[in-house]
């Protein structure tokens, strides 16, 4: 009668096992779910309502108007966005649906993006160029 030895087959298993866990863990991390792209509607303080659609993920997200981009200003009215110098998106005081967004590009994002960090549990903000600028590369890193 022959021996068959369980040797090998008890080392391949977990093996295996930790490969498919570790695959999973580290795709979760890079993971975000797109917001659906349903028109909602926005109500200025003076009453005019006009529609945005919603952008991006969980991490980069925001409204356009028309293509354009727009963020909530400190008055309470949604105005039209420019990218300032840190990066970032900025309110200008061209007011959505009221005023004519002129010169400003559509399609305007956030060139810093914010992304989970699963080891930790905190965020970590990257610095990126837009492709309309140049290749994206990573500049800096908080």
């Amino acid at each position: 009668m022959q021996r068959v030895s369980l040797y090998p087959l008890a080392i391949r298993l977990p093996l295996v096992f930790g490969l498919i866990c570790l695959w999973l863990f580290a795709a979760q991390s890079v993971l975000a779910a797109p917001v659906a792209p349903m028109e909602l509607t926005f109500t200025q303080p003076d009453g005019t309502e006009f529609t945005a659609v919603p952008f991006g993920d969980e991490w980069n997200n925001g409204y356009e108007h028309n293509g354009y981009t727009i963020v909530p200003a400190e008055a309470g009215s949604w105005v039209y966005a420019r990218v300032g110098t840190n990066g970032r998106l900025q309110p200008t005081t061209l007011r959505a649906a009221q005023d004519s967004p002129g010169r400003l590009p559509r399609h305007t994002r956030d060139t810093t993006r914010t992304t989970p960090d699963t080891q930790n549990g905190t965020s970590t903000q990257r610095t990126i160029r837009s492709r309309t600028r140049g290749p994206t590369a990573v500049i800096s890193q908080a």
